[in-house]
C-alpha cells in the first residue's frame, strides 16, 4: 500500500533498521515486490490484528488458555504470592484491548501486596471473586479500530447533588479529529487530592474553542438520589452517558464525551483506578 511504502522510505532516510525478519505486512517475503503488498491479518507483539472487520485482541487461543488457567487456579483451596503475581500480570497486555476490564481487579492488588512470598494462604472470598469475573471477561477483551465514530459529541458534568449531559452534532472529519485529540492513555487517579496531584490535562487551544463555541443541546439534568463525592458522580454521569447514548443506536460505535474533572477523564481512559468506589 501507498502508507506502507512511505513508512519504509521514510526509516530508509533516517538510516534505521528494518525488521525484515519479522516476516508480516510490509515486510513479508516478496513484499517489496509486489505492486499492493501488505496482508489483512496479522499478530504483532502478541496482539492480532483483523484488517478487514477492525477487530484487535490478543488470539482468542490464548485467551481461553489464560482463562482456563485463571479458573484452575481459582479452584484450588489456596493461593502464594509469586503464583497470583503471574496470574495477574497474565491479565495486563489482555485487557488493555478493552480498558474498562481493568476495573475488575482492585482487592487482588492489595492483596497481593500484602503476602509474603513462600507462604501459602486461603483464597480470600473477594480476591477468587475478582479472578474468576476477569477470566471470564477474557472472552470480551477486544477492540475495534473500524467502528464508526459518533458524529454525537456529548459533554457531562455533576455536582456531590445534581448531574447532566449536553450534546451537539459534528461532521464526520470533526468526529475524527476530535477522537483524535482525546485522552487515551490516563493515569492512576484517586479521590485523595492530598496523596496524589494530578497534571494538569494539556488542551489544545482549537479544543477549548469547539467546546465553547459549539451549539450545546440539554439531554439530560436530574438530581442524585444519594449525595457523595463530586468525582464519583462525575464519573457516574460519564457511564450514564455512555448507556443512553448506546440506546440510540444498533450500531458498535466510538464515543467522544468531554468533562471538565481530570479525576474522570484520567480514570476512564486508563480503565481504572486505586479507587475501589471509582472503579
Amino acid at each position: 500500500s501507498l502508507l506502507a511504502m512511505k513508512c519504509l522510505e521514510a526509516l530508509q532516510r533516517a538510516d534505521a533498521e528494518i525488521s525484515w525478519h519479522k516476516n508480516f505486512g510490509a515486510c513479508a517475503e516478496g513484499a517489496r515486490e509486489m505492486k499492493n503488498f501488505g496482508v489483512e491479518n496479522f499478530i504483532a507483539w502478541g496482539t492480532q490484528v483483523q484488517g478487514r472487520s477492525g477487530k484487535v485482541s490478543t488470539e482468542l487461543g490464548k485467551r481461553v488458555d489464560i482463562a482456563t488457567v485463571l479458573l484452575q487456579a481459582a479452584a484450588l483451596p489456596c493461593t502464594e504470592k509469586s503464583l497470583l503475581e503471574h496470574l495477574l500480570s497474565l491479565l495486563i497486555h489482555l485487557f488493555t484491548h478493552r480498558r474498562p476490564c481493568l476495573a475488575m481487579l482492585h482487592r487482588a492488588h492489595k492483596f497481593v501486596k500484602e503476602l509474603a512470598y513462600g507462604v501459602v494462604v486461603e483464597w480470600p472470598a473477594d480476591v477468587r471473586d475478582e479472578v474468576i469475573a476477569c477470566s471470564l471477561c477474557l472472552c470480551v477483551a477486544e477492540a475495534n479500530v473500524r467502528w464508526r465514530v459518533s458524529e454525537r459529541i456529548s459533554s457531562t458534568d455533576a455536582t456531590p447533588t445534581d448531574g447532566g449531559s449536553t450534546f451537539t452534532l459534528v461532521s464526520e472529519d470533526l468526529a475524527h479529529a476530535l477522537y483524535r485529540a482525546a485522552e487515551s492513555k490516563g493515569l492512576a487517579t484517586t479521590l485523595r487530592s492530598d496523596l496524589v496531584e494530578l497534571p494538569d490535562p494539556q488542551c489544545d487551544p482549537l479544543l477549548k474553542d469547539f467546546f465553547q463555541c459549539a451549539r450545546w443541546e440539554l439531554s439530560r439534568q436530574h438530581a442524585f438520589p444519594q449525595t457523595q463525592h463530586v468525582n464519583l458522580q462525575e464519573l457516574g454521569e460519564v457511564v450514564l452517558e455512555t448507556h443512553e447514548s448506546a440506546a440510540l443506536s444498533l450500531e458498535p460505535l466510538r464515543l467522544i464525551n468531554a468533562s471538565d474533572s481530570a479525576v474522570t477523564i484520567f480514570a476512564a481512559a486508563k480503565g481504572r483506578s486505586p479507587s475501589l468506589l471509582l472503579n
